[in-house]
């Protein structure tokens, strides 16, 4: 019996300064962090996030002996499901018994590089709560400076993009509360993006089309459009989706249009963790699925 299978994100950690610029970082950020969070005490690597407790901590798997960080995001009560015990009676959850319900997610450092292999539960800490946890425990920040995660975009769709004469279409997704309490960064669109989320309070999704439809694109517009789309992609905002129609000219001084789905092609990797589907996923189960996943990265990248 094969154990469930589940995604591997591959991201890659930016710094930011209070302006929003990127603060350079060497290589070995994942094991210098690690061995700063495993001084720590618990209440300094505790921290409420988007109204959720999320408590994280620096731990080391035996087989495969693998450095990891592991971040707890706490299921309020009110969400807790029902369970089933040995002599079959079915009810809430027994409170006095079980102090904490937690949705898992393990960051385990890619060797040699800056890149992480995260694997979480489907109710785990979202991206956005995680660069939240890792600024609260990350030293030696810019004063006002933050930690974001950046997916892993193959160059080659970025080099298609700034190559193009401009964009005709731009489609973007965020998930909610992706910009928190954190001045936007990454241009106009990522203004944008901030300031719809921001009239809920930040607690939605937020899906953004901007066409020129069938006419022409206007070379100013589209010129602009395009350098737009390269800004939000290196800014290190977590989006969901990122797809850009550019313009071009052919041999015969037409313009052609290329579709472009930033990440369709954004480097993920599906593992099995663990052996069975009836068994809880250990933290040597969870490390070995990212460990295979990443010899798979490591071959994809340019």
């Amino acid at each position: 019996m094969s154990g469930p299978k589940r995604t591997i994100y591959f991201m890659e950690p930016v710094v930011l300064d209070a302006k929003g610029k990127v603060s350079p970082i060497q290589v070995g950020f994942w094991d210098a962090l690690h061995d700063h969070v495993s001084t720590l005490q618990p209440a300094s690597r505790s921290a409420e996030i988007f109204g959720r407790r999320i408590d994280g901590e620096a731990a080391e798997a035996l087989s495969p002996a693998r450095k990891y960080l592991y971040v707890g995001k706490h299921r309020p009560k009110a969400d807790w499901p029902h369970a089933t015990d040995a002599s079959g009676v079915t009810g809430a959850i027994d409170s006095s018994v079980v102090s904490a319900i937690i949705e898992y997610a393990y960051l385990l450092p890619v060797p040699g590089t800056n890149y992480v292999g995260l694997l979480r539960s489907s109710g785990g800490a979202t991206f956005s709560a995680l660069e939240a946890w890792l600024t609260s425990v990350c030293p030696k920040l810019p004063q006002g400076g933050s930690v974001v995660l950046r997916p892993y975009v193959r160059k080659d769709q970025l080099e298609r993009l700034a190559k193009a004469r401009g964009a005709s279409k731009v489609e973007l997704k965020i998930d909610p509360n992706t910009f928190g309490t954190k001045a936007p960064v990454g241009g106009d669109l990522a203004g944008a993006l901030a300031e719809a989320q921001e009239i809920a309070g930040g607690g939605v999704s937020v899906e953004l089309s901007l066409s020129f439809g069938r006419a022409t694109p206007s070379e100013a517009g589209s010129e602009n459009l395009a350098k737009q789309v390269q800004a939000l992609l290196k800014s290190g905002i977590p989006l969901q989706k990122a797809k850009a129609t550019v313009v071009n000219e052919d041999e015969h001084g037409k313009l052609v249009r290329d579709h472009i789905d930033f990440f369709r092609d954004r480097v993920t990797v599906t593992s099995e963790v663990g052996a069975s589907e009836d068994e809880a996923p250990t933290p040597s189960a969870a490390v070995s699925a990212i460990t295979e996943a990443t010899k798979t990265f490591l071959k994809r990248l340019d």
